[in-house]
């Protein structure tokens, strides 16, 4: 590999993870905004409102997570198959 291939592969693994976590973030914000909206002021309402948006942070936060996994396991592989550019190759997160 040379030296532009490994670079152009970490540019290509931070922007997945970028990407993931700019879409995990924007589902959130969708799910949680259809929370608030969708439902009403009585205490169930709001119950079901407060559990509609904890199950949104989860399902972010699972794909933040899965999201950091790729990217990590990426950077590793970058990084056997580097050769002498291995040092290019960040740290992973």
């Amino acid at each position: 590999m040379s030296d532009a291939e490994v670079l152009d592969l970490v540019a290509k693994a931070r922007r997945a993870y970028k990407s993931a976590f700019t879409r995990a973030n924007k589902r959130y914000n969708v799910a949680a905004n259809e929370a608030v909206v969708s439902f009403g002021s009585t205490d169930v309402e709001q119950a079901a409102r407060s559990c509609a948006i904890r199950r949104a942070d989860r399902a972010r936060w699972d794909a933040i997570t899965a999201a950091e996994t790729k990217y990590r396991t990426a950077l590793v592989e970058i990084k056997m198959r580097a050769g002498m550019w291995a040092d290019l190759v960040p740290e992973a997160i």
